[in-house]
Parts: structure tokens; C-alpha cells; sequence
């Protein structure tokens, strides 16, 4: 294990279909998220493409992670079970599409251990696309980083969710970067899953809703970012 372990701090992440992705794919999330935190939790909400089983195994090698299955229920019911098997004091949330650059988990620390004890820290979103290069966003979802006690996620069934915490407090000179398709296959995906995922949903419910491999453009949207090329090279 590295020096820079978060202090009391879990990764929460809801994971399906996860092999491939614009970051990296599931291996890569786990190896560059569960060495720098106190216990990996990764809740997978329906996969079939090998994402569980690929999880299963690499508990092998790092034995602080904690892995669990539930069916897909929306995303914010989803945060929610996966924050029941969180024992820190912290959670810190992160979708597998998204990287923490391992320098940037020592800021992390460091801030912590400043005596700075708040609910919620903010992290900067630089989300990277296939074409476009960079965009940094503040409202992704954040805060990103808090702590557990009476914390639940809100707001969709199916689309959208925030933590129920107001007050936070960004973490200067830190990024979550968030890797994109390009802007077309973005639209299609739009499309193709998640309006279509809509008409499902309203019409029979989230349990209706196909695997996303299931979903034709899946290949597409899943596909490398060719601007991933190691997160400490991103910049």
C-alpha cells in the first residue's frame, strides 16, 4: 500500500458493465482508486459483461476491497445501498469513468489533516473529451467527498442524484477527471439509452431497463479515450 491513504476515508462507487470504458475500464479504476483509501466499496448493480466476476478476482490483490451486488433500482437508491456497506468515517464517490491523479490524493490528505472537519469537500470535475480536450465544471455531483453519518443521495429515480449535504468546501488545486466519448457518440448515447431508458421507465418501471451492453451503440460509448494515455500524463 502507498503512503497516501485517506484518513478514514472508503471509495463508493456503483459500477455495470465496466470492462470497457473512456477511462480505462474497471482493472484500471481499482488499481489507481483502492491503493490510496482505507477500504474500496464497489456495488454492482446488474453487469454482464464480466465487470462482477473481474471484481471478485481482483479482491485477490487488494484485499481492502469490498464488493457487492444489488440490482439496479436508480441512481440515487443505488449510492444509497452502496453507502450501507461503508464503515469510515467518509465516503468518497467516484463513477469508473473518472480518475484521481495519485499526486492529487496526497492534496487530498494534506487538506484533510489540516483540522478542516465539514460534512461535505467539493472536488473540481475536468471532464475530457474524445475531441473537445478540457472542461472544468464545479456542480458534478458534488460534494463528492463527505461524511457518512445521515448522508443519503436524492433527487431521480433514474436520472440524476445529490447527496443531502449544502455546506462544502472545495479542495483547491485537485481534479476528478471525467472521460468522455466524443461529442456524436455522447448524443447517441443520449439517445439510444438514456431517453429510450425514459419510455422504459415510465412505462414499466427501472426494473425494465436492459443491461447497458444491451444497448446498440454500448461498444461506442464504452470505447478508450485516446486522451487517457495514463492519468499522470493527462495534462
Amino acid at each position: 500500500m502507498p503512503s497516501i491513504v485517506l484518513p478514514d476515508t472508503s471509495l463508493c462507487a456503483i459500477v455495470r458493465d465496466e470492462m470497457m470504458n473512456p477511462a480505462g475500464g474497471i482493472v484500471d479504476f481499482v488499481e489507481s482508486t483502492a491503493p490510496f483509501v482505507k477500504e474500496a466499496v464497489i456495488l454492482d448493480t446488474g453487469s454482464v459483461d464480466g465487470t462482477y466476476k473481474t471484481l471478485m478476482d481482483l479482491r485477490r490483490r487488494f484485499p481492502n476491497l469490498k464488493v457487492f451486488q444489488h440490482p439496479f433500482e436508480g441512481y440515487a437508491q443505488s449510492r444509497n445501498r452502496s453507502l450501507t456497506h461503508v464503515r469510515t468515517k467518509r465516503a468518497l464517490v467516484l463513477d469508473a469513468d473518472e480518475r484521481i491523479k495519485a499526486r492529487d490524493f496526497g492534496k487530498i490528505k494534506d487538506f484533510l489533516e489540516q483540522k478542516r472537519d465539514i460534512d461535505g469537500y467539493g472536488i473540481m470535475v475536468t471532464s475530457i473529451s474524445y475531441l473537445s480536450g478540457l472542461e472544468d465544471h464545479l456542480d458534478t455531483h458534488n460534494p463528492r467527498l463527505f461524511t457518512t453519518k445521515d448522508t443519503n443521495f436524492s433527487n431521480s429515480l433514474w436520472r440524476g442524484e445529490q447527496p443531502n449535504i449544502l455546506a462544502q468546501e472545495f479542495i483547491p488545486d485537485v481534479s476528478i477527471y471525467h472521460f468522455l466519448p466524443s461529442i456524436d457518440i455522447k448524443e447517441l448515447k443520449e439517445a439510444e439509452w438514456y431517453k429510450e431508458g425514459d419510455k422504459i421507465v415510465a412505462k414499466r418501471g427501472i426494473a425494465a431497463l436492459p443491461s447497458p451492453s444491451e444497448c446498440p451503440s454500448f461498444a461506442k460509448w464504452k470505447t478508450l479515450n485516446p486522451h487517457r494515455g495514463g492519468i499522470d500524463n493527462v495534462l
